[in-house]
């Protein structure tokens, strides 16, 4: 794994991507869980406060809640060997999360993944927006590569991709945008999911300077 994770030899600049990666992965499982108690509560004002101008669908939570126990059990992966395999599949299952939403879009059709966690007769989940579907395939694949050091260049670069394309989000919030782009695609990333990816893109781009 990383020199980060060998006790002793952590140089100041490792320990501060230790200590960034260990933010994100905690942020995003934070994240995640706090969305699904909202939904599975059933409680709006909380899913308000969560969720700024757009909900955010429970499979989002879910992508979040795998990404940051890959994020973290990857950070610990030399000392506890037997955690890799874990890690990678929880990477992968964010991929397919991704993957699957994005064919939604290309192909025009219902997977019916959004209402796996809430059913419909509890609440109605709306779709995850594209860009977020788009960065769940980036931090899926990128979590995947971690351990290869070939694969470690090009998911460096898809967790750079995944920072822009929510950046260009936020700057959505920003501008004032955003309520047009809703009126345009139907569904915004919403201000927590924006604020998350930027987060866990960060962590995980210091993670993979730790390879």
């Amino acid at each position: 794994m990383s020199a980060a994770s060998a006790p002793g030899s952590k140089t100041p600049l490792q320990y501060y991507f230790l200590l960034c990666s260990r933010i994100a992965s905690g942020s995003a499982v934070l994240v995640g869980w706090l969305v699904l108690a909202a939904l599975w509560l059933n409680s709006i004002t909380l899913q308000k406060y969560l969720s700024g101008l757009a909900a955010i669908p429970a499979n989002t939570a879910l992508a979040f809640i795998l990404s940051g126990t890959s994020l973290w059990l990857w950070e610990t992966s030399d000392l506890f060997r037997n955690r890799r395999g874990v890690a990678w599949f929880c990477g992968l299952l964010v991929l397919v999360v991704g993957v699957v939403t994005l064919s939604e879009y290309l192909l025009v059709w219902e997977s019916g993944i959004d209402q796996i966690l809430v059913p419909v007769s509890h609440i109605t989940q709306p779709r995850m927006d594209i860009n977020a579907a788009l960065n769940l395939v980036f931090i899926g694949t990128a979590l995947v590569l971690l351990p290869w050091y070939l694969g470690n260049q090009v998911a460096q670069f898809l967790t750079l991709t995944t920072i822009v394309v929510t950046v260009l989000s936020l700057s959505a919030y920003v501008s004032g945008q955003a309520s047009l782009r809703a009126a345009a695609s139907g569904q915004p990333m919403a201000f927590l999911t924006v604020l998350a990816f930027i987060i866990f893109g960060i962590g995980l781009f210091c993670e993979h300077q730790n390879q």
